[in-house]
């Protein structure tokens, strides 16, 4: 196989891997050890609420 078509495979499952994640709800809570769900009212792990709830850094690296 072409190594570009590789690599292009590769990025796509990464990119679709992390898309699965949500930073915005793992990090504060790894980093902070606040549940920012917990901590909102709506619930919602969004970025605003990582800002919010967790922080400046907390926001940014969401």
């Amino acid at each position: 196989m072409n190594q570009s078509i590789i690599t292009c495979i590769f990025f796509s499952i990464a990119g679709y891997l992390s898309g699965s994640i949500l930073y915005a709800y793992w990090i504060p809570k790894i980093l902070f050890q606040k549940d920012i769900c917990a901590l909102s009212p709506d619930g919602n792990p969004g970025t605003a609420n990582a800002f919010v709830y967790g922080g400046f850094r907390a926001g940014i690296l969401a």
